[in-house]
C-alpha cells in the first residue's frame, strides 16, 4: 500500500541522517517517501499535500548534497551557490514542518475512516511534539539566532523532543503498515516485517492469543457438555 516504504523513507530521512553524511540519506529518504505518497494518494487524497512537500525537500536535499557534497571533497563551489544556502536552510525547515503536520493530519483522516482510533489518535496526539521541534528551531534560527542562553536552557530540550516525535512518528507509520491494506488483502497472512527477532516475537504473541482463544472456547464447551442433567420425574 505505501507504508513500508513510508516506513523505510522516514526512517532514513530523520534518524539515520543524525550524522556527518545526513545529506545523503535525506535525500534518498525524502525520494523513497514522495514514492510511497504517490501510492497513498489513491487510499486517501489528502496524501497529496505531504508529496508536495516531498517534493520541494528533494530539491533542498539536492541543494545540501551539492553542497555538502563539495565540502567533503574540497570543491570549491560558484559563490552564488553558498548566497542561497541560508535561504535553503530555511525553506527546509518550514517545508519539514508542513510535510510532518499534513503527514499526521492525513495517517489521521486515514486511520479514522478505517475505524483504526487508536491510531487515529496518535497521529494527532504526534502533533504536538512535532509542532513543539519546529517552532524552537524557528526560534532558535530566527530572533535567537546565537543567543547562548536561548541554546543553553533550550538546546538539549530540543534534541531531546526531537527523538521523541521522531521515535514516535515512526512507531505510528510501522502501525499503519501492519494494520493497513489495500482492499481484498484482508484474508491475507500478517505482513512480515523482515527483522527476525520482531517477526518470531509477534509470532510466538499470535501463537499464545490463539491457543488461549481454543483453551477458552473448550473450557466453555466442556462446561456445557458436563452440566448434570435433570432427574426424570417418575411417572405414576
Amino acid at each position: 500500500m505505501g507504508f513500508g516504504l513510508l516506513f523505510i523513507g522516514y526512517l532514513l530521512t530523520f534518524l539515520f541522517s543524525l550524522n556527518s553524511f545526513g545529506f545523503i540519506f535525506r535525500l534518498l529518504g525524502y525520494a523513497l517517501m514522495a514514492s510511497s505518497l504517490i501510492r497513498l494518494r489513491d487510499y486517501e487524497p489528502r496524501f497529496k499535500y505531504p508529496f508536495c512537500f516531498s517534493f520541494i525537500l528533494i530539491l533542498t536535499s539536492i541543494s545540501d548534497f551539492i553542497s555538502e557534497g563539495a565540502a567533503k571533497l574540497d570543491i570549491v563551489l560558484p559563490a552564488f551557490i553558498s548566497s542561497i544556502s541560508a535561504a535553503v536552510v530555511w525553506v527546509e525547515l518550514i517545508a519539514s514542518f508542513a510535510f510532518n503536520l499534513t503527514l499526521l493530519y492525513s495517517i489521521a483522516v486515514l486511520a479514522r475512516r478505517l475505524g483504526l482510533n487508536k491510531q487515529s489518535g496518535w497521529s494527532i496526539r504526534n502533533m504536538v511534539p512535532t509542532g513543539i521541534y519546529f517552532i524552537l528551531e524557528i526560534i532558535g534560527m530566527g530572533p535567537l539566532s546565537g543567543n547562548t542562553s536561548f541554546i543553553k536552557y533550550f538546546g538539549l530540550l530540543s534534541l531531546i523532543i526531537m527523538l521523541v516525535w521522531i521515535i514516535l512518528n515512526l512507531v505510528l507509520i510501522f502501525s499503519c503498515y501492519m494494520y493497513i491494506c489495500p482492499a481484498g488483502d484482508e484474508d491475507m497472512p500478517k505482513k512480515k516485517t523482515g527483522i527476525g527477532f520482531i517477526d518470531k516475537i509477534r509470532e510466538e504473541s499470535d501463537r499464545r492469543m490463539e491457543n488461549a482463544k481454543k483453551e477458552t472456547t473448550d473450557y466453555y464447551v466442556n462446561k456445557q457438555t458436563s452440566k448434570p442433567k435433570g432427574k426424570k420425574k417418575n411417572k405414576k
